[in-house]
């Protein structure tokens, strides 16, 4: 009688449980290498916006305004999809750089804004609306008119004062980086862990940041 052929249930275990080894090395690696791309792609298009502002700084003597911020922003009415006003995540690259002038060709999008969820009150765990650009775009701040919208000016009261502009400039960029997570900055200690830092891990805490004075987002100076 011939001797059929095929594998034992063992040997097939034994196939299953090397598959498995492989994956669980193969998918933390592909994972990694994704947010890694997705990062550099993240500080590139900032690098690009950077250079637009810069631009329309130089034709207007000005940076264009930032969303919701007077006194010579677009309207502090101007709602996100849920008709709440724009909270900061919602603040972002101006219109300005692509109409009437293109400046850049388009709004860029924040690779980490989708599929994440708006953390900022009153939106708390609402998706960013990825059909609207400036939801999807990196945060931009315009600080001096933040603190020119101040009562009285630079008083600090909009969360920025003239010591933000000697350690800033004009403007910050922002993107919420891996953990998808609007971290409150403020006048905060930058050591205190709310710009990304990939020593920490690929997938750590922080915002990608960059500044109108430092391409890293660090203060330039010291209080």
């Amino acid at each position: 009688m011939k001797k059929s052929l095929g594998f034992t249930l063992i040997e097939l275990l034994i196939v299953v449980a090397i598959i498995a080894i492989l994956a669980a090395i193969a998918v933390p690696n592909f994972l990694e290498a994704q947010v890694r791309s997705k990062a550099s792609r993240a500080r590139a298009d900032m690098r690009s916006i950077a250079t637009a502002l810069e631009a329309y700084s130089t034709d207007h003597n000005k940076v264009p305004p930032g969303l919701g911020a007077l006194p010579y922003g677009q309207p502090e009415n101007m709602n996100n999809f849920y008709g709440n006003p724009r909270s900061y995540g919602f603040k972002g690259v101006p219109h300005q750089l692509t109409t009437p002038q293109k400046y850049i060709s388009s709004i860029f999008p924040d690779p980490f804004k989708y599929g994440a969820v708006a953390d900022r009150a009153p939106d708390i765990g609402k998706p960013y609306i990825n059909s609207n650009p400036f939801d999807c775009s990196f945060v931009y701040h315009n600080i001096r008119q933040f603190c020119e919208k101040d009562t009285p000016p630079w008083s600090g009261t909009s969360g920025f004062d003239h010591r933000d502009i000697d350690a800033y400039g004009d403007w910050r960029l922002m993107s919420l980086g891996p953990t998808r997570k609007y971290v409150s900055l403020g006048t905060a200690d930058p050591n205190k862990g709310w710009i990304y830092d990939p020593t920490n891990g690929t997938i750590s805490k922080g915002m990608i940041i960059r500044t109108q004075k430092d391409t890293e987002g660090k203060r330039s100076a010291t209080y």
